[in-house]
């Protein structure tokens, strides 16, 4: 099922709240994780720690590869459907089982590169968290997705306490020494997979969608690759340490360097988190994302400046109280690094700009260039020992920090004068907390006062300090973005409630406006029906996620088509619907919500299950007759509605439900229905109506139909009492036919029971098939709005996605590539007439392509399938997508045979037949180029000033205003798209 990230109608209140929690949790776990660190430190030693951090370099960046990039494709994907999970699972699985056995094969490599000998078998046990993050990191991002940050927060905390505080601590006093951290961080892996794995249950299929995984490697791969240049950034310090300087320097500079990224990964951990899906909804609003970046940026400075610079004059007591007498070696590695906190966390605001506007590839080069900087600064600084190391790598991120501000105030459009304007507040504050930080150690050393009260007594003077300065002079020490910070801060405090919105507004109390539309116009056209069942789920139907069962007098049915007609109602039709007599389908668009509206009509009761057997119940009179007003719609008396809950509940057993321990998901479900159901029915009228109407059914037989719901029935008895009621309903029974009972067998051999993934959608427009093109220059957002219709669509109906610019390459498309790329490399040698010829051979190729996947989509729409279509080959895009070799013939030897070339070519297009809708996505030129990132301004800014002077008024083609927020477009192309079909 196709889920979809909201954007956030108040983004600014969104984003408080989830730094709130996020940093909330992210103090708590830092405040943990540092009792723990003191209380280890006590008992291993530096020795031990430098095992487990030389073996933490290879697994940390291992790990970059065991997902590549599809777990913040997953949070970025502006809609997500069932097919990227499936895709994205599989792979993050098979990728974790590959990297776990080649981080066991390898373990004695590392170990020898090292020379540790202890790495070795550290390593083989940690190779055990690539399958555990295999098959957790989908389901972690599709949390993160949802926003659900209170939740992530607190299960970080939950698995570190049980792992580190409880297994990890408990092994280090029973003198497990390195075995004791490697258990810890094993356990910690596996309890967090684990409840993972539990509250989001993968998405399985055997065969997962190729489509869709390269939809999602294509922003993972920029990912992947500016992520391998970041972490070798992170670790090559601790390479170089470990390589040339050995276990116990590293342990003195892993300690230090841990302290010092401590405050920094608090911070840019949750800005992570946090800003990515809020700046990703704004990045086509450059002005917003601007504001965006210079807030985050001015904020990063007022928080990282003060605190490196009093962590800087503390250092000496704060590494005796946390870490003790034995680490004052760690002292001033900590000290020099503490310097560059401040450029390590700001850049973060930088970097999530980067991801959020897709300049994934930009970014990379700019972490290789760090990476090789801090390569360059711990070979240079090893010299003088881990100080010298620490010194290298502050300088290191020195250089980052103005490559990534450079990039930041590209994507943004600031200048620098606006960069270094929100960093003076932050001077002046820092100024004023090293001023009385200072001052207070000075006296409190000159005291003799013990390390762990200097701390406390010089953090409370600084932070009085800065509270008074701040409130004396906040235009000084807060700037205009601090200010507003603080106040946006406090209304979020005051009223702390979120509104969330992408297109779809809230339905009203919990239901849709059409629903309600609905309802009042059967109650004014006095139509004869009841919702006979699920009227109970009124939170889940009214919202547009399940359907409505309404049951139609077949006298008011020509009245009723008028209702649904007047509200745009569009008649649907199934592989199932076409043998259940007197079913229909019919689907409606709500414009306030973007949602539709499933209404599933009865016209004659049927029960079961249509592909095994469906029952007929000949009881409508009376159903409708005992109707009466109930919330939304009317609704039956409550002893017909539980008998028939418990008939076709009953018919719903299978064989794997009796051969199964325990009460299937599905029964469980039930039981608050049923349970109410029961406290409104009448016993004594619930048999008269049983005699009365279904006389085949007794009131023992009822009333064991009923106890086998029941949970703590006998599952094998389930089974037997199924039999017994389908003997009894015999007569009205109705067999599937064999077509129907074969393609669903073939439907649950491929999903293996439907547990490897959902049933496809058998439901087609009545109308019949339909080919939706969008066209546009790049940069309009055709592929995200393809994506958000063909998630939209499909959902309920048959529908495809083809990319007729970019269509499947058959045998012979590669055979030329590969062709072109070989003669290529022999210029010298005079082939250039062969390569113009391999050229037009290529276009020929790729118009054969295109053709292949218009039959495609033309044989799917045959059978009223939906197609929705990029680059779409129409005349007025012929320039995007079209013949090209007519274009060269007169450029190239022998023309006679270019022009035979070109006339088939053009045969290909020419049999392309027209479109069902063509939709074009109109957007200002320059607004195209800051969108499109990824290529050269000239070439967007041209093609998308063609779609943009082309006088669109003469053709059948509509026009939709691409310059507007990604919800708004896709809004208008619904409402396009529903009154078309």
């Amino acid at each position: 099922m196709p889920t979809s990230q909201p954007t956030h109608r108040d983004l600014t209140r969104q984003t408080l709240g989830g730094l709130v929690w996020i940093g909330g949790g992210k103090v708590v776990y830092a405040g943990l994780r540092l009792l723990v660190l003191a209380i280890m430190a006590r008992l291993l030693s530096p020795a031990d720690f430098g095992i487990v951090g030389a073996a933490l370099v290879v697994v940390g960046f291992s790990a970059i590869f065991s997902q590549l990039g599809l777990a913040p494709a997953i949070v970025q994907r502006p809609v997500l459907e069932r097919r990227h999970l499936e895709a994205a699972f599989s792979a993050s699985v098979l990728l974790g089982l590959l990297l776990g056995v080649l981080l066991w094969v390898s373990a004695p490599f590392a170990a020898r590169f090292f020379h540790i000998a202890g790495v070795e078998p550290v390593l083989r046990v940690l190779a055990w968290i690539f399958p555990l993050d295999g098959l957790s990191a989908i389901a972690e991002s599709q949390v993160q997705r949802e926003l659900r940050f209170r939740w992530l927060a607190t299960m970080e905390v939950l698995t570190f306490v049980l792992g580190y505080g409880v297994v990890g601590v408990v092994l280090a006093l029973l003198g497990a020494g390195v075995w004791a951290l490697v258990t810890a961080q094993m356990a910690q892996t596996a309890l967090y997979t684990i409840i993972l794995v539990v509250t989001r249950p993968p998405a399985l299929r055997l065969l997962p969608d190729r489509a869709a995984l390269g939809e999602l490697m294509y922003y993972g791969g920029g990912f992947t690759a500016s992520k391998i240049a970041n972490y070798f950034a992170l670790q090559v310090d601790n390479l170089v340490v470990g390589r040339w300087l050995g276990a116990a320097a590293l342990g003195f500079y892993g300690r230090a360097y841990e302290l010092m990224a401590g405050p920094p990964h608090l911070l840019g951990d949750a800005v992570d988190r946090v800003l990515f899906p809020a700046m990703a909804s704004i990045q086509t609003d450059t002005r917003r994302l601007a504001d965006a970046y210079r807030r985050g940026v001015a904020l990063m400075g007022l928080i990282m400046l003060p605190a490196s610079l009093v962590l800087f004059i503390v250092a000496p007591e704060l590494i005796l109280a946390m870490l003790g007498p034995r680490w004052t070696a760690v002292v001033t590695p900590f000290q020099i690094l503490a310097l560059g906190m401040f450029l390590r966390t700001s850049y973060r605001i930088s970097d999530v700009t980067a991801r959020a506007t897709a300049a994934v590839y930009h970014r990379a080069w700019r972490q290789l260039v760090y990476a090789l900087c801090v390569l360059t600064g711990a070979l240079v600084g090893k010299a003088w020992g881990i100080d010298g190391v620490a010194a290298g790598v502050v300088g290191a991120l020195a250089v980052n920090f103005f490559l990534m501000a450079d990039l930041g105030l590209r994507l943004t459009r600031l200048p620098w004068r606006s960069f270094w304007d929100a960093h003076t507040p932050a001077l002046a504050l820092a100024a004023a907390a090293g001023l009385l930080a200072g001052g207070a150690t000075v006296a409190l050393r000159a005291l003799g006062a013990p390390s762990l009260e200097l701390l406390f007594a010089t953090l409370a003077v600084t932070v009085g300090g800065m509270v008074l300065v701040v409130w004396s002079a906040p235009s000084l020490f807060l700037g205009p973005d601090g200010r507003w910070f603080v106040a946006a801060l406090r209304a979020f405090l005051q009223q702390p409630q979120v509104t969330l919105a992408g297109a779809a507004a809230a339905p009203v109390n919990g239901t849709m406006p059409l629903v309600t539309r609905l309802a009042e116009a059967l109650r004014i056209h006095g139509i004869r029906y009841c919702q006979w069942k699920g009227h109970l789920k009124r939170q889940r139907w009214g919202a547009g996620d399940g359907d409505i069962d309404l049951l139609v007098d077949r006298a008011d049915e020509q009245r009723f088509t008028a209702v649904l007609h007047e509200l745009d109602f569009k008649l649907a039709d199934s592989w199932y619907g076409r043998h259940i007599p007197d079913q229909l389908h019919f689907f409606g668009f709500d414009p306030d919500t973007g949602k539709l509206l499933h209404l599933h009509v009865y016209y004659r009761l049927v029960v079961g299950r249509p592909w095994v057997t469906t029952y007929v119940l000949p009881i409508e009179q009376p159903l409708l007759d005992s109707a009466v007003q109930n919330g939304v719609f009317q609704t039956p008396a409550a002893e017909l509605e539980l008998v028939l809950l418990v008939l076709r509940t009953v018919a719903r057993f299978s064989l794997r439900d009796a051969l199964v321990p325990g009460l299937p998901r599905w029964l469980r479900d039930v039981q608050p229905e049923l349970a109410q159901l029961e406290g409104q029915s009448d016993r004594n009228r619930l048999r008269e109506l049983l005699d009365r109407h279904l006389p085949w059914i007794d009131g023992s037989c009822f009333e064991a139909c009923l106890q086998a719901l029941r949970p703590g029935f006998p599952a094998w008895r389930r089974a037997l009492v199924k039999h017994a009621l389908h003997r009894r309903l015999r007569p009205q029974a109705r067999r599937a036919p064999l077509a129907l009972r074969l393609v669903t067998l073939g439907g649950r051999i491929r999903t293996l029971g439907g547990v490897l993934a959902s049933p496809p959608s058998h439901k087609y427009i009545a109308g019949g098939g339909k080919i939706v093109a969008l066209a546009g220059g790049d940069g309009a957002g055709k592929t995200t709005c393809a994506t958000a219709l063909h998630a939209w669509l499909s959902k309920d109906f048959a529908t495809m996605r083809a990319h007729l610019g970019r269509p499947p390459k058959t045998l012979a498309t590669l055979a030329v590539s590969a062709a072109i790329r070989v003669a290529g490399r022999f210029k010298w040698l005079g082939t250039s007439t062969l390569e113009q010829y391999l050229e037009l051979l290529y276009h020929l190729a790729t118009a054969r392509d295109r053709y292949r996947l218009y039959r495609k989509v033309r044989r799917f729409t045959a059978n009223q399938g939906l197609a929705i279509c990029e680059r779409y080959p129409v005349p007025e895009n012929h320039q995007f997508v079209g013949p090209r070799i007519e274009e060269l013939v007169a450029s190239v030897p022998y023309p006679r045979v270019a022009a035979l070339l070109a006339r088939v070519e053009r045969s290909y297009y020419d049999r392309i037949g027209p479109d069902s809708l063509l939709v074009v996505l109109r957007v200002d030129p320059e607004t195209a180029v800051r969108r499109k990132t990824t290529e050269p301004a000239d070439y967007v800014r041209s093609r998308a000033q063609t779609v943009w002077e082309t006088d669109w008024s003469q053709t059948r083609a509509r026009v939709v205003d691409a310059n507007r927020p990604l919800p708004d477009v896709v809004a208008d192309l619904k409402r396009i798209i529903w009154t078309t079909l």
